[in-house]
């Protein structure tokens, strides 16, 4: 049996194979290298220190009656500000702590809701159902004027312990 070769050819067989071998190393490379980065330097992030309400966003959330959440963007990712039942004002990052999905609040059920895996969490922020390791992340807000009334100015940090160093009252 005789073996047919074709007279030319751009690319062997063989190195073709290779260069997608290495193309699907280099990216499970950079797969397994990434969290490892995000892990070393967190401080690279882009999640801010602070996010200050514009008068639109303001008018937005005074609009919000007790029991809502309103959304806002929280450097990349949604996060929830839930004028809760007892007239307080609770802030979270809008992920599940899971597998950083999205997360929504049913104010039906008083609760927020992960769909991705049907996780849980009640109006505090604590994981009560389903794969979430642990609470929803809590921000910190520092607001001038009344909840009962009007907000005339809100700052929401990352933690109270930033807005503390930073010596900047909201």
């Amino acid at each position: 049996m005789t073996t047919r070769r074709i007279p030319y050819s751009l690319v062997a067989r063989r190195s073709f194979l290779g260069r997608i071998s290495t193309l699907f190393g280099v990216g499970l490379c950079a797969q397994i290298a990434l969290p490892v980065w995000r892990y070393l330097f967190p401080g690279m992030s882009r999640e801010p220190e602070k996010v200050v309400f514009t008068d639109a966003m303001l008018a937005q959330l005074n609009a919000t009656h007790s029991g809502d959440c309103f959304r806002f963007e929280w450097g990349g990712v949604p996060g929830l500000a839930l004028r809760a039942q007892d007239g307080d004002l609770r802030v979270f990052k809008g992920v599940c702590t899971h597998a950083d999905c999205n997360v929504a609040w049913r104010s039906k059920n008083n609760d927020f809701f992960c769909a991705c895996h049907e996780g849980r969490y009640d109006e505090f922020g604590t994981n009560i159902e389903g794969p979430p390791p642990r609470p929803l992340t809590k921000l910190f807000a520092k607001f001038q004027g009344s909840l009962d009334t009007e907000i005339t100015a809100l700052t929401v940090w990352r933690s109270e312990s930033v807005w503390q160093k930073k010596g900047e009252r909201a």
